[in-house]
């Protein structure tokens, strides 16, 4: 019986890990929207984005609302331009894709020549997502370590505030669903 009962388990462990792995991916995207210096939307600005690593590059067409997305980008540093005629073109570097992530650059194009370029450095980290009401983040080991304070923050984890320690025998607070 109790062998019957680790199997289950195991199964269910197995299918639990697939399910959150299947929903991992390994591609971002960036969006935003352009805009002249007064604040009007831009539309036909031609927007290319570059991965640093491999050289390669995708480029997208603003719409009507001055707004562009490209997608299935893989995870990587990246540097994104923005150019229309009539306008400086407009570069931004050092931009951080993470895995699964939604980066937001947005840019405001200078009435000017197409020989000349603005360049902004972005800053490192992300930028907030405007996108969607998602929120979520990929973290990795060293970073749980370093926001839960380490293995032994709190010594026994039933020491921890707010932590209760969990009984197979009803307590008062807890209720049987029948």
């Amino acid at each position: 019986m109790n062998c019957r009962r680790s199997i289950a388990a195991y199964g269910l462990l197995l299918s639990l890990m697939a399910g959150q792995a299947a929903t991992q991916t390994n591609t971002g995207q960036i969006s935003g929207t352009v805009r002249d210096t007064s604040g009007g939307v831009l539309p036909g600005v031609t927007v290319t984005v570059t991965n640093v690593n491999t050289n390669s590059s995708r480029t997208e067409i603003t719409g009507p609302n001055g707004t562009y997305v490209i997608t299935n980008l893989p995870f990587g540093p990246y540097t994104v331009s923005a150019e229309l005629q009539g306008f400086r073109k407009a570069e931004k570097t050092g931009i951080q894709l993470p895995p699964d992530g939604r980066i937001t650059a947005d840019f405001g194009l200078n009435v000017g020549s197409m020989t000349e370029t603005v360049d902004v450095v972005a800053v490192r980290g992300e930028t907030v997502n405007r996108t969607s009401g998602e929120i979520a983040r990929t973290i990795d080991g060293d970073q749980a370590r370093t926001f839960t304070g380490g293995p032994r923050r709190c010594g026994r984890s039933s020491r921890c505030p707010g932590v209760r320690r969990w009984s197979s025998a009803p307590t008062p607070s807890t209720r049987s669903i029948a």
